[in-house]
């Protein structure tokens, strides 16, 4: 039975408000107990984890997610493609976590540092039970958003409770390294009639080439952000990573909502994309829209509001990063653009190569621009500030030729122009911030006016200009339950 795709971005939009809701209460907490020294560690082991998970799975999640969309219904090669996938996923945890133990025990001398690497393993055992692709595959998504909305409710509550002080630093670890496994857990137990575990009946060759294209796909994105954390890691100081990581979880708290609209609906784009062009194109200009309109004036109000959103996460101790979170404000226009034309667009019309060269090539720039930085060739060294500009000019490059591919590979006609307007309409955000901010008010309150204020200039000015995405989601949503 085909869900709605309305009910299932209803449902992704309550499980990323808690998701966006939750680390707003502990990033304070935990950053105020925590040093930036400390968090560095923490979020250094973070990024030594996120390089070997790369290769836990082999790419199966985007490749199995894929394939189901577009068998759904022949319950036989449903089952037979769930159980190769699930085969070869759990191998690729047992290598990737033997090598991942042999590294750290090798090569990092005994301290904090290495206590925290070795309790994320535990992350790495996790993937054994990740099976949410299968569920986001059958749209299952009111049991996503309840099942994760509890344990990330009990995860806070643990938190709350156990970590109080610096000496509670490896309690902290535990706890999101254990929420991961759960969470796991749970959605295998839900989905295990799907299940079966029959190694001889796997058909390698059939699955290898693909996953190995991901797998490739995924390397190459650790030359951009996963980069940066890990050469300020090893080339600067464990505070430049507390500063660009406190940034980039900001970002990532809010393009989860954005990235909502875009999850959802890669279900059926991949049904459309094999069965019916016209839909597909009508339904990709439309998630370009509606992604556009909410993406400028979130980017401009993290660029606007940086000082303060800043000290309201991290305190004083953090206040550095205010320049890194601007200009991760600016990358979040380019980097949710480049994820809609590489995972909308490109992956779903089977031109993986194309996009290895793009995010290749730019991976390639990105790595040159970092020796330089580490070697002081531009006459700046490498900090939180200079690794994400970097790293923009770079994704800057993914969307450029993405888009010149698209336009004359596919011929496909993407409403960009049009969306533009957006990005125009918020400028006089930057006069209404400016006014509030000569209020001298406390920081909290210029946040909560300034965002309010912005909000209903934004709003009144859609309903002027008649803005048919705007106008759309008020007749259904407002009219219809009015």
């Amino acid at each position: 039975m085909k869900k709605s795709i309305t009910k299932n971005f209803i449902y992704s939009l309550i499980l990323n408000f808690f998701k966006i809701a939750l680390p707003i209460f502990i990033i304070p907490y935990i950053y105020r107990i925590f040093s930036p020294d400390e968090m560095g560690k923490i979020e250094f082991a973070q990024s030594i984890l996120n390089f070997f998970m790369m290769f836990v799975g082999f790419g199966v999640y985007k490749y199995g997610l894929r394939e189901i969309s577009s068998i759904k219904g022949d319950l036989q090669k449903e089952k037979k493609l769930i159980n190769d996938l699930i085969i070869i996923s759990s191998f690729s945890v047992f290598i990737v976590a033997g090598i991942y133990v042999s590294y750290v025990f090798f090569f990092f001398d005994a301290g904090l540092l290495k206590n925290i690497l070795f309790i994320n393993v535990i992350w790495l055992v996790s993937y054994l039970f990740y099976v949410e692709w299968i569920n986001e595959a059958y749209e299952n998504y009111d049991f996503i958003a309840k099942k994760t909305i509890f344990i990330k409710l009990l995860s806070v509550i643990l938190i709350f409770l156990l970590v109080k002080a610096k000496v509670d630093i490896y309690v902290y670890v535990s706890i999101t390294a254990f929420t991961v496994l759960f969470n796991n857990i749970i959605s295998f137990i839900y989905i295990r009639n799907k299940l079966s575990f029959k190694i001889k009946s796997v058909v390698y060759k059939q699955h290898m080439y693909p996953l190995l294209s991901l797998v490739f796909i995924m390397n190459i994105s650790v030359l951009f952000t996963q980069l940066d954390r890990l050469l300020l890691g090893y080339y600067s100081t464990t505070e430049q990573v507390a500063y660009y990581s406190i940034a980039q979880k900001m970002v990532m708290i809010v393009s989860m909502l954005i990235m909502t609209i875009i999850t959802v609906s890669t279900p059926r784009l991949s049904l459309y994309v094999k069965q019916d062009k016209g839909s597909y194109l009508i339904l990709l200009n439309s998630i370009i829209s509606h992604v556009m309109l909410i993406i400028f004036p979130v980017a401009l109000g993290l660029v606007l509001l940086s000082h303060e959103v800043v000290y309201i996460l991290g305190g004083k101790e953090y206040y550095p990063a205010y320049s890194v979170l601007i200009i991760f404000g600016i990358r979040l226009v380019f980097s949710t653009f480049e994820s809609i034309l590489s995972n909308q667009v490109m992956y779903l019309n089977n031109k993986e190569k194309m996009m290895m060269i793009f995010i290749g090539g730019a991976g390639l720039i990105n790595l040159i621009l970092k020796i330089a930085l580490i070697n002081n060739v531009f006459g700046y060294a490498l900090s939180a500030n200079s690794a994400i500009l970097t790293t923009l000019i770079s994704e800057f490059f993914i969307v450029i030729s993405t888009l010149i591919y698209v336009r004359f590979k596919f011929n496909f006609k993407l409403n960009l122009v049009g969306n533009i307007k957006y990005g125009l309409l918020v400028l006089p955000f930057i006069f209404i911030f400016d006014f509030i901010s000569k209020l001298d008010l406390y920081y909290i309150y210029t946040v909560v006016i300034t965002i309010v204020s912005c909000s209903v200039y934004y709003f009144i000015i859609l309903l002027l200009v008649r803005d048919v995405i705007f106008m759309n989601f008020i007749k259904r949503f407002v009219f219809k339950n009015g």
